[in-house]
């Protein structure tokens, strides 16, 4: 039993903690105040931290459907086409467009013809009512000596009659050039919305294909964990993948809430490509979200979103969207610290054995942080204080293993 005790007593030498000689030959160790740091795991994904963004067509006239796309990942020039999308709807539109211009412009010069035709037979009306007028003033019986009464009466008839005449002519022309206007007014206006339609169609035959506004590779932008796909709808403004800046990378990745006591910004990290296991690249906590959130739509597990700044980039090993692994380095703070080994459950009340004298006396602990092995203490013990690190009220039993009930 001395021997166990000792070897005990060297292990936790090594975590900073002084080892003592305890009551009953039960190992001890002194409580210090030390700076406590801890690692803590995360996951994620690398993101260039600037890029050039392309988004659908903000003119587009409604939802455009995807074609077609490059590969996501997939290296382009300049000029090279990424999304095109499907141009059926606007060919039908222009081909709509250049009938309706083909039929209103028929119309047009058709009414154009009929007007014409319309005015000349007004004016032949209208000169042939002048001349019956003229010739039935110029005949008029006004002599009474000569005429009866009767043929004067007549005569003074026709003459206004003749003038009826004239006037209707003169204002059926009038109307007949007013109606005809309105016709032509209403057809030009035919053959402008045809136009117009026609111009919309080409202006949405000519933004259909998005390209590469200079070199790069192409990482399209995920919803939901997808990536846009032939066939999808896509709306006006949306954006849907980006050429980034590879020499500038950085790592999103996630930390789960039950380890995020102490994550802040500036503090180290140490960054691993999934696909490159064996090469680490050093990195600074930029910064942290403020709410933890589930990482899937419907989950329930809590992350604080991080993101890491690299020290270095190596543009032939790391891409836009490669998956990391992340060691975060927490802490840094003064604490009183102990092993595990030393926490104990009694009763549902989590204790250590404090010496007394010449025996041990429990004390309820108030925990903090922990990690591997060691667990700070925010209350219950102080500096100096010797406890166990075995359940003093229990024996080894005659295999050597403690039957304590430590907490794991």
């Amino acid at each position: 039993m001395r021997a166990r005790a000792l070897a005990i007593c060297l292990l936790l030498g090594g975590c900073g903690l002084v080892p003592t000689e305890g009551p009953a030959e039960i190992p001890t160790v002194q409580v210090t105040r030390e700076v406590f740091t801890r690692e803590v795991g995360a996951e994620g994904n690398l993101r260039p931290v600037d890029a050039t963004q392309v988004t659908a067509p903000n003119d587009a006239r409604g939802a455009l459907k995807v074609a077609w796309l490059v590969a996501d990942g997939a290296a382009v020039k300049e000029g090279e086409v990424i999304v095109r999308f499907d141009d059926t709807d606007a060919i039908k539109a222009r081909k709509d467009g250049e009938a309706d211009l083909q039929a209103a412009t028929r119309r047009l010069e058709k009414e154009r013809l009929e007007s014409r035709q319309a005015l000349r037979r007004r004016d032949r009306t209208a000169a042939l009512a002048t001349q019956e007028m003229e010739d039935s003033q110029q005949f008029q019986a006004k002599d009474a000596d000569i005429y009866s009464r009767n043929q004067i009466v007549k005569s003074e008839i026709d003459a206004e009659l003749a003038a009826a005449k004239v006037e209707h002519a003169t204002t059926s022309r009038a109307i007949e050039a007013e109606l005809s206007k309105s016709k032509i007014e209403l057809l030009e206006l035919s053959i402008q919305k045809a136009q117009l339609a026609i111009d919309r169609a080409d202006q949405t035959l000519s933004i259909l294909e998005l390209t590469a506004p200079h070199d790069g590779i192409v990482v399209f932008k995920r919803s939901r964990g997808a990536v846009a796909q032939v066939g999808d709808t896509i709306w006006p403004g949306r954006r849907i993948a980006e050429l980034p800046q590879l020499d500038k990378l950085e790592a999103q990745v996630f930390v789960l809430e039950a380890d995020a006591a102490g994550l802040e910004a500036d503090l180290p990290a140490r960054v691993t490509l999934d696909a490159h296991p064996g090469s680490s690249w050093g990195a600074t906590i930029k910064s942290v979200a403020k709410l933890a959130k589930p990482r899937q739509r419907d989950g329930t597990v809590q992350y604080f979103e991080t993101i890491l700044t690299l020290e270095s980039v190596d543009p032939a090993l790391m891409k836009p969207g490669a998956r990391v692994q992340a060691t975060l380095t927490l802490g840094g703070d003064e604490a009183l610290v102990v092993p595990r080994q030393a926490v104990f459950e009694r009763d549902g009340e989590t204790i250590a054995w404090r010496r007394a004298g010449e025996d041990f006396e429990p004390v309820p602990l108030e925990l903090g942080v922990s990690s591997p092995g060691r667990v700070t203490v925010l209350s219950g013990l102080e500096a100096g204080d010797a406890i166990a690190v075995q359940d003093p009220t229990r024996s080894l039993d005659d295999s050597g293993e403690s039957t304590d009930g430590a907490t794991p």
